[in-house]
């Protein structure tokens, strides 16, 4: 059987779930950490799930976790912007790692999760297009943007959002392929199938936050990939 297929068997959760936490490195079978949906289980096998450090209202929330541990981000104190909150994973992250205020935005409604929305610390902004943000619409400019969109490249939000942050800000931003390579870089599945074109862009993505004054410091490659299996990527930036 395969190991994916156990682990949704034995503790009652979605194979995505399963194959999330294998992604994750929280799978030990017979003591040993194991990332392969595919292995082939025998019954004679010990297998363990363990725990989740934190648990977030969405997926998005790990991918954050992710990159703000292994830089060791101190996220305490900032007021922070999320542009895309959506259901509101990158919000829940920080707010657990004790950032002061969140301003979420997304140009949808009634997406946030019932408890952020009830949280003090957050600034709830629905159907507003970011594109149309300013800084005179707040009292003062953030620490940190993190940003998650989907449909719309990056390139068209990021120099205007760039002028929301204060200098020496920081910035996660999440990169999804399938919506800057172009269509007929993507099978029928909408998966890029072209590692070129994604090294390409990324490269072009480099050298663009040159050119808005951000340093890069890290190109992170999730582990967790998009819910259509896209590979994802998150650019950790400094505002000079």
């Amino acid at each position: 059987m395969r190991l994916d297929v156990k682990l949704s068997d034995m503790y009652d959760i979605s194979r995505q779930k399963a194959q999330d936490a294998l992604k994750q490195q929280r799978v030990l079978v017979n003591g040993k950490i194991v990332t392969k949906s595919s292995f082939e289980i025998k019954d004679s096998d010990i297998i363990e799930l363990q725990k989740r450090d934190a648990e977030f209202v969405s997926r998005a929330g790990y991918k954050l976790e992710e990159v703000i541990q292994k830089h060791d981000v101190d996220i305490t104190g900032l007021r922070c912007i999320d542009i895309g909150a959506s259901t509101g994973g990158f919000t829940d992250c920080l707010l657990q790692r004790s950032a002061k205020s969140v301003t979420a935005v997304d140009v949808g409604t009634m997406q946030l999760h019932p408890k952020l929305r009830e949280d003090p610390r957050v600034n709830v902004m629905e159907n507003t297009n970011a594109r149309n943000l300013t800084a005179n619409q707040f009292d003062s400019l953030f620490d940190l943007l993190v940003m998650d969109v989907s449909f719309i490249s990056v390139k068209l939000l990021i120099a205007g959002l760039n002028l929301l942050v204060k200098p020496d800000g920081i910035m996660f931003i999440l990169i999804k392929p399938q919506f800057e390579v172009g269509e007929k870089y993507l099978n029928k599945h909408g998966i890029v199938t072209d590692e070129k074109q994604v090294i390409k862009m990324l490269n072009e993505y480099r050298a663009y936050f040159k050119t808005l004054g951000l340093s890069i410091i890290d190109c992170h490659k999730t582990a967790l990939t998009g819910r259509d299996g896209n590979q994802e990527y998150i650019f950790y930036l400094k505002k000079h």
